[in-house]
């Protein structure tokens, strides 16, 4: 059960911020929401059973603006979160922002203008990485503007859920995206809730999937703060177990669409997450012995097997060559020697 304090008035956008134990940036967040030249808006702030302050910061902030909602729930992950704020939302447009991370003041003014004058299901937008080294913007390599749905399946759905150079395909972050309220509803999309990191790639692979018309907004208006120790970022002992899940989740849904064929993107889709997750075994903080029998136990496994076979890349990179090839002939006790983090 989940309780909420906050508005009903019908705003022009819903922002939905899912908040976990963040006491030291969420202030910072939800100021640069609250500063918007669109004064128009709703925010929720989804407390997913936070241990620190961080629920108790977000009563304060509904209780100095109208406009702020708060939810309390038991922790679920990001993905319940988010759709705990979707159900609750009744903005026109639904925008998300992650409670660590802020908005440039004229973000959701810039995109509402954008989707009401393109008629757009989605607007994308690019964003800045903010690490300890300095900022790090961050683009897409297509153009700029509007795709009706013929450009949509030419030029996005090629790179939808993983480009040949194994890398995201062009429309990934939740957070960089600005959708219409009412299409999300008529086709029902959501967060998967079994899904505990990378959720976005499944959720937007499934909105653009389905949109007819998508605009690009090349600009940034969102910073990302890098968060080293967040769990897309570090290893657990469930990491492999979540990314079969997430392929078979997304291999389910895209076997059943018959405008095009997604069957290698999602084989590269494996692929790209065996590398993910490996990396991250290598320089966990586990036994040496540890990392050997994950690493062995990861290559060893047939669902990654089956999507090796007959796969080709479009990959520069010789290490990166050499550790695809150590994977595909299973070798774990050279890829161990060559690669654990010592």
């Amino acid at each position: 059960m989940f309780y909420f304090q906050g508005i009903s008035k019908m705003p022009l956008v819903t922002v939905v911020v899912p908040v976990y134990n963040v006491e030291n940036y969420l202030s910072r967040c939800v100021d640069s929401i609250l500063a918007q030249t669109l004064r128009d808006i709703e925010v929720i702030l989804v407390d997913d059973g936070s241990t620190d302050t961080s629920g108790q910061i977000a009563d304060e902030y509904a209780l100095k603006d109208s406009r702020i909602q708060v939810i309390h729930k038991k922790n679920g992950g990001t993905s319940s979160t988010r759709n705990v704020g979707m159900r609750k939302a009744v903005g026109k447009y639904i925008g998300f922002v992650d409670s660590d991370d802020w908005v440039e003041l004229e973000t959701f003014e810039r995109l509402f203008q954008t989707a009401e004058q393109f008629n757009t299901d989605v607007v994308m937008f690019d964003f800045i990485r903010k690490t300890p080294h300095g900022d790090q913007p961050h683009t897409e390599n297509i153009d700029k503007g509007f795709y009706d749905r013929n450009k949509i399946i030419n030029e996005i759905f090629p790179n939808l859920i993983m480009g040949e150079n194994l890398d995201y395909g062009p429309v990934v972050s939740a957070c960089t995206c600005f959708y219409r309220h009412d299409f999300l509803c008529q086709y029902n999309i959501k967060f998967d809730e079994q899904i505990i990191f990378s959720e976005d790639v499944m959720f937007n692979s499934i909105v653009m999937e389905n949109a007819t018309t998508f605009y690009y907004l090349k600009e940034s208006f969102y910073n990302y703060f890098h968060n080293e120790n967040s769990v897309t970022t570090t290893y657990t002992k469930k990491k492999w177990q979540n990314v079969k899940l997430l392929n078979n989740k997304i291999r389910n849904y895209f076997s059943t669409i018959t405008d095009y064929d997604f069957e290698i993107q999602i084989k590269r889709h494996m692929v790209y997450f065996a590398c993910n997750t490996l990396n991250q075994v290598c320089c966990s903080s586990e036994s040496a012995y540890e990392k050997r029998n994950e690493i062995r136990r990861i290559l060893m496994d047939p669902q990654l097997s089956s999507a090796m076979v007959g796969l080709t890349y479009s990959i520069n990179s010789l290490k990166f060559k050499g550790m695809l090839w150590l994977m595909k002939m299973r070798l774990s006790l050279l890829y161990s020697l060559l690669f654990i983090k010592r």
